[in-house]
């Protein structure tokens, strides 16, 4: 991840190599590795949508359509905060719609990190996208507060 560091400073490799290095080691890497991907990709996650077509975005594969095993707490947050960097990177207008993705990778988060504190945190992120989103943009997510409460009360978490 050092070497990755310096070549993304030197703009000696792009945003989508980048990514894909760094899920790989969100797949394979030991849980230390895992924690420097995921500072990394937080360090980095204004860069991944660099490109001048709007709703064009770099995201590791490791963390589309599913939550990432084996991480710290820290870990984890590092990859929740990426995620919030990179949508706040651009205006809702620029992302054409094509942010919602967002949304259910925080849901993945919910659903499977171990750890309450992340599910709590990821959903309340999720229901702070959701208030400035239309609603019907986005289908298939379970109620959010539910899910991160650990004795399954429903509690308002923001």
């Amino acid at each position: 991840m050092r070497v990755l560091t310096a070549a993304w400073d030197d703009d000696a490799v792009d945003a989508d190599s980048a990514c894909w290095l760094v899920s790989q080691v969100l797949d394979y890497g030991s849980p230390e590795s895992k924690h420097e991907a995921a500072g990394l990709l937080l360090g980095y996650a204004n860069k991944l949508t660099g490109s001048e077509t709007p709703g064009s975005y770099s995201w590791p594969d490791a963390l589309h359509g599913r939550w990432c095993s084996g991480l710290s707490l820290n870990g984890a947050m590092l990859l929740i905060l990426a995620l919030i960097e990179l949508v706040t990177s651009q205006d809702k207008e620029w992302w054409r719609e094509q942010y919602t993705w967002v949304s259910h990778a925080l849901d993945e988060a919910i659903l499977n990190d171990p750890n309450n504190e992340v599910k709590r945190f990821a959903a309340t992120i999720s229901l702070a996208l959701l208030r400035v989103t239309d609603l019907d943009e986005i289908s298939g997510i379970e109620d959010a507060p539910t899910k991160a409460n650990p004795d399954g009360a429903r509690r308002e978490l923001l």
